[in-house]
């Protein structure tokens, strides 16, 4: 049999926009000889609709939109998710597989295991299957459907994460079925390709079938979905995939065709792919012109212009070096450079003035310049703060979005000005350690050097008063992203770290920083997720004020 394949770009909320592409697809699997067709998950609304599920609006055109896709479908049936009304107690909806035949819905499958961990939170919205699977036969073969998490049975079970009490994957042993459809929406976090591939290679052993797997692919808000649809066959043999974030792709194959190569990651070229596709949809689907970034001849700024050009083009990045009194000619360069290299606009607009204004309005009432013997940093979130301004008028003016430079490494302890340089409407690398945006840096440089070898090379630098460097305040990062790893990803406290060979006053000192910048956190601009933990509300649901320590 071949089966086709819908890669869908994630658009949310364009209901009619979402029923026409998928009409496409489906045509052109079709046309390429599929004998049936999966698309992914409530894939005419764009899974990620969140409250917007819950207005009568919504449902209505949702349904209006499904009509018209039911029309264009034929003999050859075509399977996706789609939200739709529960016709019983509990929660006012579901989350469904229907089989759609002869423009009409002829087989649904709610979703057993509703997602709720990390990202997602199915529950708020959707009642779970509370019926045995369905299994039907379609052309000689006997068939079921599953929803994305009713998969992830035995990769969740590994490691600890399946809270479920049901095992769809294990109730269709031994059922016969030689062929499970599934509609996903699986975003991405680096490593998840691999997962996903072991994930059903282990339902396909359980069941004993072939499982064809469609996925998104593109960016939406701070989620990326990288696709890597594909079909593997009941001998485990990948017989069709589609590209890596390669939006609206088809792919049909024969479930006895020759094997294909299954696109695993490709190390930290594809986190920095996931960063490009990320703020590239952000920006499009925002309607937003161009995006103004400071440029201060650091690693941090230097990655994210690169990547911005890479994802808009040249024309639309605008780069502002904004010298005080503590910015080292080096610096300088090295943000000119970059600017030169990537050949985007380059201003420059001091903030010394900026500041002798706030040093005379604020010395007689507070003391501005004098340390108060509270360590307090005054003076040096005073010049961040009037760069995020700088930043902010330019984004304002020109009708453009600012892009907050700051990495995961900085936003966890909280080494970055709230209003100052957190300023922006995306936050490029916030979820990208330091140790990742030097290796981002040597990826992108391979070819040629585009980020100054210096801005790689020198010690990492505020700038804010003389000789300062990250480690008067920061443990040295390969340390730091190491526990922040074991911290945010791993939920390891003190006792956990310190067994590991940390030095205890060091982790103190890391899981206090974290904890107190959690208001920061709650203030900072969306960023794409690019890790199993991120540092965003929707991963690390963390209180502000507690006085509990891990």
């Amino acid at each position: 049999m071949k089966v086709g394949v819908i890669q869908s770009r994630i658009v949310v909320g364009d209901l009619d926009g979402n029923a026409r592409r998928l009409a496409d697809g489906y045509q052109k699997a079709v046309a390429e000889g599929a004998e049936i067709v999966v698309a992914p998950e409530d894939a005419i609304a764009g899974y990620c609709e969140g409250d917007q599920r819950l207005y009568p609006s919504f449902l209505r055109r949702h349904d209006e939109a499904l009509l018209q896709l039911l029309r264009a479908v034929g003999d050859v049936p075509l399977i996706l998710g789609i939200t739709e009304k529960n016709p019983c107690v509990g929660k006012p909806l579901r989350n469904s597989a229907v089989f759609i035949q002869g423009g009409k819905i002829v087989h649904r499958q709610p979703k057993t295991n509703l997602a709720t961990d990390t990202v997602f939170n199915d529950y708020r919205w959707y009642e779970p299957n509370a019926e045995p699977i369905m299994t039907f036969e379609y052309r000689g073969l006997q068939c079921a459907m599953l929803v994305c998490q009713d998969l992830w049975e035995t990769y969740d079970a590994a490691h600890g994460e399946h809270y479920f009490r049901r095992n769809p994957v294990s109730e269709l042993k031994g059922k016969g079925v030689e062929l499970l459809l599934v509609p996903n929406a699986s975003p991405y976090y680096f490593g998840k390709g691999r997962e996903r591939y072991d994930m059903v290679d282990a339902a396909r052993k359980t069941i004993g079938c072939a499982i064809a797997y469609p996925n998104y692919a593109g960016g939406h808000d701070e989620l990326v979905f990288d696709g890597r649809s594909f079909i593997m066959n009941a001998k485990g043999r990948v017989v069709g995939v589609a590209k890596a974030f390669a939006h609206d792709e088809v792919v049909v194959a024969d479930l006895d065709g020759p094997d294909v190569a299954y696109p695993f990651e490709a190390g930290i070229a594809d986190l920095g792919e996931a960063l490009v596709v990320g703020l590239r949809d952000y920006v499009e689907k925002s309607g937003i012109k161009s995006v103004i970034l400071g440029l201060s001849g650091g690693i941090d700024s230097a990655l994210c212009a690169t990547l911005a050009v890479r994802a808009l083009g040249k024309e639309r990045v605008i780069g502002i070096r904004m010298p005080s009194m503590y910015s080292s000619q080096g610096s300088l360069d090295d943000a000119l450079s970059l600017a030169q290299n990537l050949g985007i606009r380059c201003d420059t607009i001091s903030i010394k003035e900026v500041y002798g204004v706030y040093e005379k309005l604020l010395t007689d009432t507070i003391g501005f310049g004098t340390l108060s013997g509270m360590g307090d940093m005054t003076e040096e979130n005073i010049q961040a703060r009037a760069r995020g301004n700088i930043v902010m008028a330019y984004a304002n003016k020109l009708g453009a979005m600012g892009i907050a430079t700051g990495n995961k490494s900085e936003f966890s302890v909280g080494y970055a000005t709230l209003y100052g340089d957190m300023c922006g409407g995306y936050a490029l690398i916030k979820d990208v350690y330091k140790m990742d945006v030097y290796a981002l840096a040597e990826w992108l440089n391979k070819e040629s050097e585009v980020i100054p070898r210096s801005s790689i090379t020198k010690p990492p630098s505020a700038e804010l008063r003389p000789d300062q460097k990250d480690t008067d305040s920061l443990p040295d990062y390969p340390v730091l992203d190491a526990i922040l790893r074991g911290l945010v990803e791993n939920f390891q406290g003190k006792d956990e770290l310190v067994r590991e060979g940390f030095d205890p006053a060091v982790v103190e000192k890391v899981i206090a920083m974290t904890d107190h910048a959690e208001f920061k956190r709650r203030q900072a601009p969306p960023g794409p997720i690019v890790s199993k933990e991120g540092l965003a509300w929707l991963n690390r649901q963390y209180p502000i004020s507690t006085k509990f320590r891990p």
